[in-house]
């Protein structure tokens, strides 16, 4: 199992509040007395969103292309650049998070994207 860690200050300043997605409280605590939460995110996304919420900005397509990621993501077969992938699941792990803050700069990297590429892109 993979582990993040995440400061909680940084957390709270976007808005995130895990008694929202898990009020049973944490599912571990670990031998300091921190609290872990566990998540079935793929590392991938949860990478993308520890680099947001310290950066302040959807990772780059380089980054993504030197991480694992999900098989699905197969840059090779893709049409449309990882980064967009990655805004797509950012986005939808918004709402697992309850944080608009992310949901607005995933939505912003896919308006980017539209206006620049003149095209929308897909889901294939």
């Amino acid at each position: 199992m993979m582990q993040f860690y995440v400061h909680q200050d940084l957390l709270d300043a976007h808005g995130f509040d895990i008694s929202d997605t898990n009020p049973d409280g944490p599912d571990e605590v670990d031998k300091n007395g921190r609290n872990i939460w566990l998540c079935d995110m793929h590392p991938c996304v949860l990478r993308g969103f520890l680099h947001w919420l310290y950066v302040q900005e959807l990772p780059a397509e380089h980054m993504i292309k030197s991480s694992e990621r999900p098989h699905t993501w197969d840059a090779d077969a893709e049409e449309r650049p990882l980064a967009c992938t990655m805004a797509v699941a950012l986005y939808l792990f918004s709402f697992i998070l309850g944080m608009a803050p992310l949901r607005r700069a995933a939505t912003a990297y896919l308006f980017d994207y539209y206006r620049t590429e003149r095209k929308v892109p897909d889901r294939s």
